[in-house]
């Protein structure tokens, strides 16, 4: 049976390493997948499998009169044989550039967050619940991942495979779903997902019920946009307290860098000028306080 392309990039994410070959796929989906950037090219093979008896030979470059450099390999049943020089190239897959896409299909919203350094990262939030993707969920690391899982009780969890699916759903009742399950790469290599099946899995959103027109002081609408900004830079200093922690216990300690003006417009839903205009209000001493500690290592560490 063929095996989707994604799937095989998301089977290969497990591995702290994750490669993909060329003859692990064809040639021009896998040329396709690197001008996407989900594929990164680390150079020619060193070792190649023979296409005939699977045996495994190394492989040696030859200068031949009006060729050019010729690879070849040799084995125990067939010899030396010619190769052609596109079998021996690899790449990293950079599963960075996947989640970023995934991001962008959800519409997500905060920005993707690294909470376990290579494991865990934090998506954004939809409608008040987080999202959180899970690349690997190994014994060892399993009470690591309790530990962040314990702070995110209502968030949607996100694996590559159905695999590491079965031992999420085994150690956790957070509502989670495999990225194999409903999304595919289309023809260009887009990402595709599959939005009446996700919605079986984690619900229908709750329609935004609308409210009776009343008349909304200039004073009242300005404090309810403060409130805005005051929660979102209370959602990002939680976030950064936590890279500084991770950071820290890697010996070098960060400071998750303060979301600008127009990222935290996008985030609420502002205008760039209303941020602005919020932050230099004579009442906003909270929203002021928060933003100036965004800035300050110490600070959040306290």
């Amino acid at each position: 049976m063929k095996v989707p392309i994604l799937e095989k990039l998301l089977r290969r994410t497990y591995q702290d390493e994750s490669e993909i070959t060329a003859g692990q796929a064809d040639w021009d989906i896998l040329d396709m997948l690197e001008k996407k950037k989900y594929l990164i090219p680390i150079g020619d093979l060193t070792i190649i499998t023979c296409p005939t008896c699977r045996g495994t030979g190394d492989i040696s470059w030859t200068d031949i009169k009006g060729r050019g450099n010729i690879p070849f390999s040799s084995c125990v049943e067939c010899g030396i044989y010619e190769v052609n020089p596109k079998r021996l190239r690899y790449w990293n897959i950079r599963l960075e550039v996947i989640l970023e896409r995934l991001v962008e299909k959800l519409e997500l919203r905060g920005g993707i967050q690294v909470h376990v350094p290579n494991l865990l990262w934090r998506l954004g939030r939809k409608k008040n619940r987080e999202y959180l993707y899970i690349r690997r969920y190994d014994p060892e690391e399993r009470r690591m991942f309790r530990n962040e899982l314990s702070k995110m009780p209502k968030a949607i969890l996100m694996t590559g495979t159905k695999p590491i699916l079965e031992d999420v759903r085994f150690d956790h009742d957070h509502t989670s779903f495999s990225l194999e399950g409903v999304a595919r790469l289309d023809e260009q290599c887009e990402l595709v997902i599959d939005f009446e099946a996700l919605r079986d899995i984690i619900g229908k959103e709750d329609p935004v019920k609308e409210k009776p027109a009343t008349i909304v002081s200039k004073r009242g609408s300005r404090t309810a946009k403060m409130e805005k900004l005051v929660h979102e830079i209370e959602d990002h200093l939680r976030v950064a307290r936590e890279h500084a922690r991770v950071t820290a216990e890697q010996g070098h300690i960060e400071l998750l860098p303060r979301p600008s003006l127009g990222e935290l417009a996008k985030r609420t839903g502002l205008g760039k000028m209303d941020v602005s205009r919020c932050l230099k209000d004579p009442d906003a001493h909270v929203l002021r306080y928060l933003w100036n500690q965004a800035d300050d290592l110490k600070s959040i560490l306290k």
